[in-house]
């Protein structure tokens, strides 16, 4: 590997500090990190990357320190498997840049990928860019998922679809030891943003891989109730933040309707989804029960809520479906209208065609 960058970021600190959580993903890894390393602003010194390897068993260490070996602004930290949570809490903990971002390890990012975010906070004064992304699936099918493409994708959970000003991220982690961990913390980084601190960024340059063996795609039903106490979470932050006196009430309203539309998203529809698409059995039951329990217990009111009003016919249908007791029946539907492979709000990347001259 040829070295690149070994300059360190100036005493002032970097304009970017790049959080990737490690963990068994050899097989990807270098795609990943040759995309971070070669980026467009690697020269100038105003990049850190920051990897934690979570307890990885398989080569993913060893890769780490190699390219921490060649580029002296790549940071490495090794601890003991900790889940993504607490890795990505340990690079929060050490990271110094202006703006913090993180990657996956299974996915890379174009070249010129933290560049533009950048130019675009700096020009914006945004305290959080949020970005789109193309989804790459098994046998090569790509799809693009962009900002607004559903009511609730104003606020996507996914971590890598923003880059923040560190002030805006202050003391805030991620709740270690639950699946959907970013989920909470977007969400309270949405409630903490000042008015006007959130800028979209259209451009598509952020690749997520969609595989097998990910958190997505795990079969593990009972961690699936973990979404409950997420939302326990949830709750706490919007009455929190909720509470500021300098809000007016509409911001409350918008504010509380943002916690019921995540609600009915998240919980109502796709979590059900997904433990009705796990094989049967009397754990798929009982979990499925105390999922469709716990929306009414936070929403009593939620057939007649504006949050659910706001939601297009079908995910309507599906949410009620859902929590009839009738998720299988729902899942027909999706299937029907091919959600599996083109969710909503998604359509197929075609890239542009250039004739040859």
């Amino acid at each position: 590997m040829n070295r690149k960058n070994d300059s360190m970021p100036g005493d002032e600190g970097p304009s970017v500090s790049i959080i990737v959580p490690v963990y068994n993903t050899e097989e990807y890894l270098r795609e990943c990190l040759d995309s971070l390393v070669n980026q467009t602003l690697a020269p100038s010194g105003c990049l850190e990357l920051i990897l934690i390897n979570d307890g990885s068993k398989d080569t993913s260490g060893a890769i780490c320190d190699e390219y921490a070996a060649e580029h002296a602004w790549v940071r490495v930290i090794h601890q003991a498997n900790a889940g993504q949570a607490a890795a990505r809490n340990r690079g929060l903990d050490i990271a110094r840049g202006e703006y913090i971002t993180f990657v996956d390890s299974d996915d890379w990012v174009d070249l010129d990928h933290m560049e533009r975010l950048l130019q675009k906070a700096r020009e914006t004064g945004a305290a959080m860019v949020e970005i789109g992304a193309l989804e790459h699936y098994p046998g090569g099918e790509v799809y693009y998922s962009p900002i607004g493409a559903t009511p609730t994708d104003n606020m996507p959970p996914a971590v890598w679809t923003k880059m923040c000003r560190r002030e805006l991220i202050g003391d805030l982690r991620f709740p270690v030891g639950l699946w959907y961990e970013d989920l909470a913390f977007s969400h309270a980084l949405t409630l903490r943003l000042p008015e006007n601190g959130r800028v979209d960024f259209p451009e598509l340059t952020y690749h997520s891989r969609r595989r097998a063996g990910s958190t997505m795609y795990n079969v593990n039903v009972r961690k699936n109730l973990d979404i409950l106490r997420i939302f326990d979470i949830m709750d706490e932050y919007t009455a929190e933040y909720t509470a500021d006196p300098q809000l007016d009430e509409e911001q409350r309203v918008e504010r509380r309707h943002l916690y019921a539309s995540l609600l009915l998203s998240h919980v109502a529809q796709t979590t059900l989804n997904r433990v009705a698409a796990m094989p049967r059995s009397e754990e798929r039951r009982w979990v499925g029960e105390l999922i469709r329990a716990y929306v009414p217990l936070r929403l009593p009111d939620w057939k007649t809520h504006p949050s659910y009003k706001e939601f297009d016919f079908n995910r309507r249908l599906i949410i009620r479906l859902n929590l009839a007791g009738f998720a299988q029946i729902s899942r027909l539907l999706i299937a029907a209208k091919q959600f599996f492979t083109r969710p909503p709000g998604r359509e197929k990347f075609r890239p542009a065609v250039t004739e040859n001259k």
